[in-house]
């Protein structure tokens, strides 16, 4: 694997409306509530994704682990179907193919 491009972990969600990520540095990565008025999401809604974009970079790290250690190269076929599924994942959240 590549290293990672994007801010380290751990991020966390804040701010007055609990809609706002930040690093480990409490300094301010985005808000998932920006735009809202456009969107029509709701307050929990927008918190949701928040949570979600905060747990990303840890989620990633975690299936990297998962994809390099489930690949067996004395398998004939270790490119099995999932296998094939969490190295696309990994591609499109990195850029770079795994």
């Amino acid at each position: 694997m590549s290293a990672a491009k994007h801010t380290p972990a751990p991020w966390h969600v804040g701010g007055r409306d609990a809609c706002t990520i930040y690093d480990r540095y409490s300094q301010r990565l985005a808000n998932s509530f920006e735009g809202v008025m456009v969107a029509q999401r709701s307050n929990v809604e927008c918190e949701a994704n928040a949570r979600l974009i905060a747990a990303a970079p840890e989620l990633l790290a975690e299936l990297q682990l998962v994809y390099d250690r489930s690949y067996n190269p004395f398998e004939p076929d270790n490119q099995s179907e999932q296998y094939k599924r969490v190295g696309a994942l990994i591609a499109k959240a990195t850029g770079v193919s795994p």
